[in-house]
């Protein structure tokens, strides 16, 4: 598995590589995609209840989405083009797979 950000130009789709390197960086506190208001704003007040399975597609629909753009930085600035809504529902549903992704690492240590 790489350790860094994979290379994604323009015309390469999205790979789930680069998925397992950001959900990878985000357990270990690193959000590259993420300005930090917005995490904290997702999280304000209670939030919404959801499986692993609708939290990957909402994910994987999103990062579709930034697939184009190349840098980490480009798809940040293009996550400010989503609404609010659908920022939030993109962050917790991440969070959710970063969640999973260290309770499964958990349950290899026992």
């Amino acid at each position: 598995m790489s350790t860094g950000p994979a290379h994604n130009s323009p015309a390469m789709p999205l790979k789930r590589d680069e998925l397992d390197v950001l959900l990878t960086l985000a357990s270990k506190g690193q959000l590259p995609l993420f300005h930090q208001e917005w995490v904290r704003a997702s999280f304000d007040g209670l939030p919404r209840r959801m499986s692993l399975s609708r939290a990957s597609q909402v994910v994987q629909d999103g990062l579709k989405r930034l697939e184009r753009h190349g840098s980490f930085d480009r798809k940040q600035t293009a996550l400010s083009a989503f609404t609010n809504e659908e920022r939030r529902d993109f962050i917790q549903s991440f969070f959710k797979m970063v969640e999973c992704k260290t309770l499964d690492g958990l349950k290899e240590l026992h």
